[in-house]
C-alpha cells in the first residue's frame, strides 16, 4: 500500500491509544492524518475498515519468517507481543462496541497460526 495508506492507519491507531473505538470518526482520522476525507475514502470505506488493515498488517509482520521457527507457538508469542504492544489499543477497542469486531480480527488472523501448528505439533 501507500505512504497515504500507512499515515491512514498510523493515525488510527494513534487515536486508538486515546480513544475508545465508538469515538473515532472518519473527520478524526483525517484530521491525524493530515489528508481529506476524500483522500481517505479513495483508501478504505470506513474507521472499521482501517482498523482490520492496519491489525492485518500488524498480524503479518508478528509472524513473519515463521518457516524458521522451531515451533508454531513461536507465532502465538509474536501475535501475543503485538497485542501487548498495542495494549491501550486493544482496549479501547474491546471496551466498545465493535468488541466483536476485535474478536473477529484475532480470531481471523490467529486461524493459521493454529492449523499450521495443527500440522506440525508432535503427538
Amino acid at each position: 500500500m501507500s505512504d497515504t495508506a500507512a499515515r491512514i492507519r498510523e493515525a488510527m491507531m494513534s487515536l486508538l491509544e486515546r480513544h475508545s473505538m465508538d469515538d473515532i470518526t472518519v473527520r478524526m482520522i483525517c484530521g491525524e492524518a493530515g489528508i481529506s476525507r476524500q483522500t481517505f475514502y479513495n483508501y478504505y470505506y470506513s474507521a472499521e475498515d482501517v482498523l482490520d488493515e492496519a491489525w492485518r498488517i500488524g498480524f503479518f509482520r508478528a509472524v513473519e519468517g515463521r518457516d524458521t521457527w522451531r515451533d508454531w507457538t513461536e507465532g502465538f508469542r509474536r501475535t501475543l507481543e503485538l497485542l501487548s504492544g498495542r495494549r491501550r489499543a486493544v482496549l479501547h477497542v474491546y471496551r466498545s462496541s465493535r468488541r466483536t469486531e476485535l474478536m473477529r480480527i484475532i480470531r481471523k488472523h490467529a486461524k493459521p497460526l493454529v492449523k499450521r501448528g495443527s500440522r506440525t505439533a508432535s503427538p
